[in-house]
């Protein structure tokens, strides 16, 4: 796929496209097409490559990639864009000794939304994740509900319902347990998927580890009292469906307000931010909380064992190393152009037909700026039947 465009009153940008993957979560596999941030540091920065790896540095400390893996670096300094760290060959992440030592089991009482993903470290021997769940009742599908635990990125154990409540009767469901338990898993960090859809309510989750940390969002349900939460970013995106909820709410330091239901609110705090984890007040439930980062109900139990996400919010002065999976754009005069592949084997398609999307993160937050796109061309590569035939037959 090649695409020619550019752009009108933008800095720093974003700009990925994606096919559909997922249609049940509405998940696409997003490509790059333009990073601006790296486009702005790639001849400024001490730059060398290893196999299709851009390895950026601020200050030449290594002389390769390698050389950089293999030593003791620090994760809060280092930033990836497009980069799956398991394919680093990283060391694996761990807590500190005296954190491994309070962990203890954990019960959240607070309701939550749909879909999320969380971290959990484990410190070894039984595990477990049990959580209470609600069907609203509201559309009319089907809504299985399933918990996915997976270690290094490969699933080791699921568990799932099939729907709890008749279609037919409109009627919200009584509250359900699904349970994920297994005996003598090892220690170490675990990532666990709660795979439902906004028609689920989690009333609770109880976890076998209090080190827990929600992955990049937070969709929470109702709330009759004030919420605080944690995320270790400077920035935070909020969005609500319910009148009820729009409210005024405090941000690292900073106040803000949800003025609008179904709209994305976005907002950046100027303070100057003196702890890693920023502190949310929340008046009402109900809010989708969402950035690139962790989000925590308690700062004491916070951790985040990710690498920091490069974006057009990153900044560049906390941050001394960069590895992205990325090739630079071209030049045609005033026009950009670039290029990426996908793999539609593992696309989901429906009539032989194709679903894409353009990412522009933070855009429409951007006043009087403006993608101007000039052309698109794609080209498609793979085998015809008669080569699949000659497959088969031998």
């Amino acid at each position: 796929m090649k695409l020619k465009y550019r752009w009108e009153n933008v800095d720093k940008q974003i700009l990925e496209i994606g096919v559909l993957a997922d249609k049940d979560l509405w998940q696409y596999k997003l490509e790059p097409l333009e990073n601006t941030v790296l486009e702005e540091i790639i001849n400024t920065w001490h730059l060398s490559k290893s196999d299709n790896l851009m390895f950026l540095q601020k200050n030449k400390n290594f002389n390769s990639l390698n050389e950089f893996l293999q030593s003791d670096f620090s994760r809060n300094s280092t930033a990836v864009y497009n980069v799956n760290t398991k394919d680093l060959n990283v060391s694996e992440f761990s807590l500190d000794e005296e954190e491994k030592e309070n962990i203890k089991d954990y019960t959240l009482e607070q309701s939550l939304i749909g879909h999320h993903q969380l971290y959990i470290y484990h410190p070894g021997n039984d595990f477990g994740v049990d959580i209470k769940v609600q069907d609203l009742n509201r559309n009319l599908d089907e809504d299985k509900i399933e918990m996915i635990l997976f270690y290094q990125d490969q699933v080791i154990a699921k568990e799932s319902l099939d729907s709890i409540v008749s279609l037919d009767s409109k009627e919200v469901s009584g509250i359900k347990d699904l349970n994920l338990e297994l005996n003598d898993l090892s220690e170490g960090l675990y990532k666990v998927q709660i795979k439902i859809s906004d028609d689920i309510v989690i009333k609770q989750i109880k976890t076998s580890s209090n080190k827990l940390a929600f992955i990049n969002s937070i969709h929470l349900g109702e709330s009759n009292n004030n919420l605080k939460l944690y995320t270790d970013n400077a920035y935070l995106k909020v969005t609500t469906t319910k009148s009820a909820s729009l409210q005024k709410l405090s941000f690292a330091g900073a106040s803000f307000e949800v003025t609008n239901t179904y709209k994305q609110h976005y907002f950046q705090s100027d303070a100057e931010l003196k702890d890693a984890w920023q502190e949310i007040n929340l008046k009402k439930g109900n809010l989708k909380l969402s950035n690139n980062s962790m989000f925590s109900f308690d700062k004491k139990l916070a951790f985040n064992p990710e690498m920091i996400s490069l974006d057009d919010s990153s900044n560049l002065s906390t941050i001394d190393y960069i590895i992205a999976d990325y090739k630079p754009i071209k030049k045609e005069g005033d026009w950009h152009v670039a290029t990426t592949k996908f793999d539609l084997s593992n696309a989901y398609s429906e009539d032989n037909k194709y679903s894409f999307i353009f990412s522009l993160p933070n855009f429409s937050y951007k006043p009087n700026t403006a993608l101007v796109i000039d052309s698109i061309d794609i080209s498609l590569k793979g085998k015809n039947i008669w080569q699949k035939v000659n497959e088969i037959i031998k």
